[in-house]
């Protein structure tokens, strides 16, 4: 009987290929908010809202009778403090480019028809540097 000896297959060189940084085992994040995939910066935006006990909801899906073509009809947050504030959390890897801003801008003007009464749709700025302790902050400036 012959024996074969199989090499492990070579490692790919270490390249950024500006993705996400990976989560730090201390922020024990799990990829989820109320039950729904999370980014990193949603989920970071939740634990501060948490923290502040505030109302919101995650992923809120608004009814219009159009759509822009590949864009989604979900709000990532909805907060209530008296009045309704939609945010919108922009990671810097999806949003960086003009065109993507413009689709954005687009978009926020169908929805905000749709959203009569509430406040208009707010963009967080995020990168993937931000820590808990930066979304701490921001929710605080936000809703002091």
């Amino acid at each position: 009987m012959k024996v074969f000896k199989f090499k492990p297959p070579p490692q790919p060189k270490e390249v950024d290929l500006n993705r996400l940084r990976p989560v730090a085992e201390e922020e024990g994040l799990t990829g989820y908010v109320h039950g729904k995939r999370a980014s990193r910066g949603e989920e970071l935006f939740a634990r501060a809202l948490d923290k502040q006990e505030l109302d919101y909801v995650f992923s809120y899906l608004i009814y219009t009778p159009y759509q822009i073509p590949g864009q989604s009809n979900q709000i990532d947050f909805i907060v209530t403090v008296g009045e309704r504030y939609p945010l919108e959390i922009d990671d810097e890897w999806i949003h960086k480019s003009a065109e993507r801003r413009a689709r954005d801008k687009m978009r926020d003007a169908i929805l905000n028809e749709e959203l009569e009464g509430w406040q208009p749709i707010e963009r967080i700025p995020w990168t993937t540097e931000y820590t808990q302790e930066d979304a701490d902050r921001i929710v605080g400036e936000l809703f002091p």
